[in-house]
């Protein structure tokens, strides 16, 4: 089995575990307060239904050499968060079967692809993007999103473990996107080494300033702070999805010189 076939089918079980949760929900779970600020379960839901009929329809354009962005597709530049409420209002009651049936459809199309096809370009409001790269967008997107789910209703809930060796393949990538919460009282740059164990044991370097983030080689300069957790921990505080004071009181996170730093919310504003 080839790399992109195991994505495929990565994505597929992690949707089906969580059409699985997502059955088990009462009717005051759907509407209880997400992982995702200002999100409902609900809402959450919609956003994955909506990205799914997306992927699909901008894949099945760019294989056919159509990059131009397909109707009623997020443009750059433009918070989308409200069309995902609008959606999944729209759908009301068929919400569940819309979000599993535009996830069936869009695998349904990955599985006709060719190999002709994965180097196509693709229209995505970031930039046009090969067929391909849309396998992954959906794996993390999934296993994300149905941790911001569950973890609202359960504190234990864990992201999906197949997702992150994934996950840690993008880190270079989603550092490169990442802004530092805002704060005054950081008026100097930090340099912060990250320790990774686990499941995918890693070692990090980043230089944090005042409003962002980049990754340096690793040792070529004193840290001003270490820490050290384990892999699903950090993928979490990358993208925003956990503060670390709250990770170091729960035992998550090891910090290791200017515990300063912790007087800062979330680190990072998520990806």
């Amino acid at each position: 089995m080839d790399a992109r076939e195991h994505r495929i089918q990565l994505g597929q079980a992690a949707a089906e575990q969580l059409t699985q949760y997502l059955h088990t929900l009462s009717a005051d779970a759907w509407h209880h307060p997400s992982a995702c600020a200002g999100w409902e379960v609900c809402d959450v839901v919609g956003h994955l239904a909506l990205g799914a009929e997306f992927y699909a329809s901008t894949v099945a354009r760019g294989v056919q050499g159509d990059t131009a962005p397909p109707a009623g597709a997020p443009l750059p530049g433009v918070r989308n968060a409200q069309r995902a409420i609008a959606y999944r209002e729209r759908l009301g009651d068929q919400l569940l079967a819309t979000f599993t049936g535009r996830t069936a459809q869009f695998y349904q199309l990955l599985q006709r692809l060719g190999p002709q096809d994965w180097e196509k370009p693709c229209y995505h409001p970031f930039g046009l993007r090969p067929a391909q790269q849309f396998i992954t967008m959906r794996l993390t997107e999934l296993a994300m999103h149905a941790w911001d789910i569950q973890s609202a209703l359960d504190p234990t809930a864990a992201l999906f473990p197949d997702s992150l060796p994934v996950f840690m393949e993008l880190v270079p990538r989603i550092v490169s996107r990442l802004r530092m919460q805002p704060d005054a009282r950081r008026l100097v740059p930090l340099r912060c080494h990250f320790t990774v164990t686990g499941a995918v044991p890693s070692q990090y370097a980043m230089l944090m300033t005042t409003d962002q983030v980049q990754m340096e080689p690793g040792g070529a300069t004193a840290a001003d702070v270490t820490c050290r957790c384990d892999t699903e921990t950090f993928v979490l505080l990358m993208y925003g999805r956990l503060a670390p004071q709250p990770a170091v009181v729960n035992g998550r996170l090891v910090v290791e010189g200017d515990r300063g730093l912790l007087t800062v919310g979330k680190w990072f504003t998520g990806v």
